[in-house]
C-alpha cells in the first residue's frame, strides 16, 4: 500500500545482561563475547539491520555519561562482518564514546 511506511525487520536490540531497561521486552541478552555469533545467527534468518544497544548509564542514569555496553573492537567485528553481506548495524547511543562507535 503506498501510504504505509516500510517496515524493515531487525529481529531483538542486542545488549549485555542488565544493561537495559528491565522489564521492556525488546532486548536480548547478549554478552561481547556472544555478539559476532548472534549477529551470524539472525542474519541466517534474513534480517537486513542489527541493533545493539552501544552505551547504557550506570547507577546515575544520566545518559550522557554512559558507558559502553560492547568494547569497540567488538562492534567494529560486527560492522565488518554486516558490510560484507549486505546488513546494517544500528547502534543506540548517547554517551561520550559514541563517535568511537560510529568509527567502527
Amino acid at each position: 500500500m503506498p501510504d504505509l511506511p516500510d517496515v524493515l525487520l531487525s529481529g531483538w536490540i542486542h545488549v549485555p545482561e542488565g544493561r537495559f531497561f528491565p522489564g521492556i521486552d525488546i532486548s536480548k541478552a547478549t554478552s561481547p563475547e556472544q555478539l559476532l555469533a548472534r549477529f551470524e545467527e539472525v542474519v541466517a534468518h534474513g534480517v537486513k539491520w542489527f541493533k545493539i544497544i552501544a552505551d547504557f548509564p550506570g547507577t546515575d542514569m544520566n545518559l550522557f555519561t554512559a558507558p559502553l555496553t560492547y568494547p569497540v573492537e567488538i562492534v567494529r567485528q560486527v560492522v565488518e562482518a554486516a558490510h560484507a553481506v549486505g546488513v546494517r548495524v544500528l547502534a543506540h547511543s548517547t554517551g561520550p564514546d559514541v563517535g568511537a562507535i560510529i568509527e567502527a
